[in-house]
This record gives structure tokens, sequence and C-alpha cells, in this order.
């Protein structure tokens, strides 16, 4: 079925017949071989959490941490670099104010106004 929308929106022609629509059907639990293990009550077992070892559990609180400490480092890093930016955009400002009043002093006749 999908791979006939797939076809006729591509605008190809669709060499599917309407009978592979049941063959391809992955919802068709038939011919389903999966062999499940069940534990002592019936369950499935994939159904079952697992439980960590006391090594898996010390591993994944160290990437944890690596993983909060990389965090902290690129938050760090991008409020810096902020900082930096406004830092330059403040020189700047006042850099283009000293510029116009400098223009504003070599301009001929009467002295203008500086703000």
């Amino acid at each position: 079925m999908l791979e006939k929308q797939a076809m006729l929106r591509l605008g190809g022609k669709v060499a599917l017949r309407d009978a592979d629509d049941e063959y391809y059907n992955d919802d068709n639990d038939e011919y389903d071989d999966d062999d499940e293990e069940y534990d002592n009550n019936g369950n499935p077992i994939r159904n079952q959490p697992k439980q960590l070892t006391e090594k898996q559990l010390v591993q994944q609180r160290r990437k944890q941490r690596k993983l909060e400490k990389g965090v902290a480092k690129s938050r760090s890093a991008a409020y810096g670099e902020m900082e930096l930016r406004n830092e330059r955009m403040r020189k700047l400002r006042n850099a283009e104010a000293h510029l116009i009043v400098e223009k504003q002093v070599r301009m001929k006749g009467r002295r203008r106004k500086i703000e």
C-alpha cells in the first residue's frame, strides 16, 4: 500500500497488484515466527526492564556528568561570546558617534550644535 502511494505521488506507474498489499502488510501476524521467551509467570521477557549492574550504573553516571559538564561549558562559552559581542557593539557605537561629531566640526558655515 505504501509503495503504491509513493509511486503515485512520484508520478510513476504502479506495478503492484492489490493482492501484494496483503503480502507486504506488516500488520499481518499470521506468519509471525518470533520466538519470544517467557518468564515463570508467562510474561514476555522483552517487556521487563533491564536491571543494570553496578559497573553499568557508574558508567551511566559518568556519562551523565560528562554530558552536563559539556553543556555547561558550551553555555558558558556562548555567554562569554555574547558579552564580547556586546562590548564590540558598544565600542563601535562610541566610535560612530565620535566620527559624526568630527564631521560636524569640520563643516563650513556657522557652528552646528554638538550634542
